[in-house]
């Protein structure tokens, strides 16, 4: 294969063992369908299309109205079965045409269609509020930004970040607009989220021979809860220092983190002086990583002192367990750093214990500790560490969703749908998929009732099957065709003993402004309605 934007005058010749290598316009590797001679990643579309509609087929079993699936498990399906194969590549094929890229939202709103069991007229933002499941383009952006961050927090050496700092270095927002650098820098901007180069290293600084484990114990004591009384906690503390750290120099530490103001600290209490060292950290920072922050300082503290018999005490249960683990997923940089300080300490012979003690039992130094990293949230300036790689990923998704839940309530507030956004609405739900559809439907106004039909050149005119000079509107159908009266009126009396008088749609079909439990007690009446008068059968 040759890849080149110009064309190709003459094909390079390649032999192996002198036997010549075919030339080919693509080839599959990892999955990804490769198309020469310009990469435009349209035979990959193609088949993963056909792959799409293979299992799309498969879901359509599942769909029918008297005995189908809900639209939950429907949801799941797409969720485990289909969209995983949408976004494996979609980092690369990415830089594909837009026209390209948009049959695959076709797809989607395919699949969100036969979920929800609307109509090929509903409105493709009505589904994704309904589902709560944003565009495909808006996804495929979330991931490039992510794919970016990963790469950029990679060890320096790697071939990859090297090509990928390059390319940052030499952007050109003009020239490289195919390029995942300009696509995922435009979404970085896009939600103010920076995203610096950090050397994270893959792989942890102890050798394989050395067992972390027997400098980092959890266990305190058996059948330990949340309602054992103090004063047996304290005793068992007091027993466990005797009994295993009596000549140990106790080092207590602890992070502390609150949400108004936003802001993160760390503490350390050492005991034997009774010195205690406080920072605040930049609000950015989880309480684990203000935890392992904590547990580091008090490492290197006994470095800079040259302790020979050092036990640190913290109550971070999550922090010691990334602490004993030789790959943890979360918080690697600083993970590894504790471990390269705790095994530099046993090249020096000097032993190091780290042990879990329960949090606000009456323990002194516990108490102490907390209260001076409480008291670090005064500090006016924040020192500068930074912050973990997943909760960069993390913010990159919330912003990405606020974003599209912004747009989508934007939309929706200018249409005349009964559905205004995408906040889960149980009390909408019905456990029988044709009740359930017919709710969903009447919610996005595309229905099967002759108006919209009309307005879509489906009949021959708009006006009521009973009534002849009405026109058939949920509206007429629901608050006065006199084929209903007696239904209604029982939907009016059940309406009223919670002292609801006044009846619109709106209220109906999602409960308008009403507490949770009358929007319940609503709904439930709606049902029987639609139900009872079997209008369930019509829309």
């Amino acid at each position: 294969m040759c890849f080149s934007n110009k064309k190709i005058n003459q094909l390079p010749k390649i032999r192996i063992d002198n036997i010549e290598i075919k030339y080919t316009l693509s080839h599959k590797i990892l999955g990804l369908t490769l198309d020469a001679p310009k990469l435009k990643w349209k035979k990959h579309l193609e088949n993963l299309k056909v792959d799409i509609l293979n299992r799309i087929n498969i879901m359509k079993k599942l769909t029918s109205l008297n005995w189908g699936a809900n639209r939950e498990t429907l949801l799941k399906f797409y969720k485990i079965y289909i969209k995983p194969k949408i976004e494996y590549g979609s980092t690369i094929y990415g830089a594909a045409k837009e026209s390209d890229l948009k049959k695959l939202e076709t797809l989607q709103n395919q699949i969100l269609r036969l979920a929800t069991a609307c109509f090929r007229t509903s409105p493709i933002i009505a589904l994704q509020a309904l589902t709560n499941i944003p565009s495909l383009s808006q996804r495929i952006k979330e991931l490039e930004c992510i794919q970016l961050t990963k790469i950029l927090n990679k060890p320096n050496k790697t071939p990859v970040k090297q090509q990928i700092t390059n390319c940052i270095n030499e952007y050109n927002p003009q020239r490289d607009k195919r390029s995942l650098v300009y696509r995922a820098t435009e979404t970085k901007i896009n939600l103010n989220i920076n995203i610096n180069p950090n050397e994270i290293p893959n792989i942890s600084p102890i050798p394989p021979w050395y067992d972390i484990s027997e400098n980092v114990q959890i266990d305190f004591m058996n059948n330990i809860t949340k309602n054992t009384p103090q004063i047996i906690i304290q005793k068992q503390f007091q027993e466990l220092i005797n009994t295993n750290y009596k000549d140990f120099n106790r080092i207590f530490t602890d992070g502390s983190k609150i949400k108004e103001p936003d802001s993160t600290s760390a503490a350390i209490y050492i005991q034997n002086k009774n010195i205690t060292t406080i920072w605040k950290l930049p609000p950015k920072i989880e309480i684990t990583h203000a935890e392992l922050f904590a547990i580091k300082q008090g490492l290197k503290y006994v470095i800079n002192n040259k302790l020979t018999k050092t036990i640190i005490l913290t109550d971070s249960q999550s922090s010691l367990q990334l602490i004993k683990n030789s790959k943890p997923l979360n918080y690697k940089q600083i993970t590894y750093e504790i471990q390269k300080q705790i095994h530099f300490l046993s090249t020096r012979k000097q032993e190091i214990k780290i042990q879990w003690i329960p949090s606000h039992k009456n323990i002194k130094g516990n108490e102490i500790v907390d209260l001076a990293a409480k008291k670090a949230h005064e500090i006016n300036n924040h020192m500068s560490i930074p912050p973990d790689p997943n909760y960069i990923i993390k913010e990159i998704k919330i912003k990405n969703n606020k974003q599209w839940e912004s747009n989508l309530k934007r939309i929706l507030s200018t249409k005349n749908y009964l559905i205004k956004d995408n906040t889960e609405k149980p009390w909408t739900r019905a456990k029988y998929r044709k009740l359930d559809t017919c709710i969903s439907r009447l919610t996005t106004k595309h229905t099967r009732l002759k108006q919209h039909l009309y307005r879509m050149k489906m009949e021959n005119d708009p006006f009521c099957r009973w009534c002849k000079n009405q026109e058939e509107t949920i509206e007429h159908m629901f608050l006065y065709c006199p084929r209903f009266n007696s239904h209604r009126t029982k939907l009016k009396d059940a309406l009223r003993r919670v002292k609801i008088n006044d009846i619109d749609i709106n209220l109906l079909i999602t409960g308008a402004d009403q507490p949770s439990t009358i929007k319940y007690y609503i709904l439930r009446h709606t049902k029987i309605f639609l139900q009872t008068t079997k209008l369930f059968d019509i829309i």
